[in-house]
């Protein structure tokens, strides 16, 4: 008696529920692509270089803007080190993406005189910074997180760019 009351509620309620399935597995997906980029696990076994390679490709593949990765030592730096230089470059991206209308980013990391230089160089239209710096509340929140990040593990951040040209992010540690 009661399989032939719960069995035509089931078989309308999957019925009902099919149109949500492509929104769920898109949303697993999405949770999915934001775990892995939170601690990816290239960055834990890998090293900065690895993970950096890694999250271009990604980068690339989702919005067709070029990326060359470049000079990354092959050795381990300290674990804080790799994860706020990898947040750096992870929020640069992400202002790239938004704002920059670039094609082509460098993101180049060398040693000189006991310090490691990361920069990133994006082809895109630039920022006023004129207007950046009378505007400090809209100055957004991504360059004052990377700074902070850079502050945290003893370095700097300089910022520099050519209206219509380029932008380039620089970290020194």
């Amino acid at each position: 008696m009661l399989e032939r009351k719960v069995l035509p509620i089931l078989n309308n309620g999957v019925k009902d529920l099919a149109h949500i399935i492509e929104p769920l597995k898109d949303a697993m997906k999405e949770i999915q692509w934001i775990s892995r980029n939170l601690r990816p696990s290239a960055l834990d076994d890998f090293g900065l270089g690895a993970a950096i390679r890694s999250m271009s490709e990604d980068f690339t593949s989702r919005t067709h803007i070029g990326i060359q990765p470049q000079g990354f030592p092959s050795y381990r730096l300290a674990p804080e080190l790799e994860l706020a230089l990898f947040r750096i470059v992870q929020e640069s991206l992400n202002n790239i993406e938004k704002h920059s209308m670039a094609t082509n980013v460098i993101i180049e990391c060398k040693e000189e005189a006991n310090s490691l230089i990361l920069t990133v160089t994006d082809n895109g239209v630039g920022i006023n910074m004129e207007r950046l710096s009378t505007h400090t509340k809209s100055a957004g929140v991504g360059l004052a997180t990377m700074k902070e990040r850079a502050e945290l593990v003893g370095g700097t951040m300089s910022l520099s760019s050519i209206q219509g040209r380029e932008t380039q992010i620089v970290i020194r540690t």
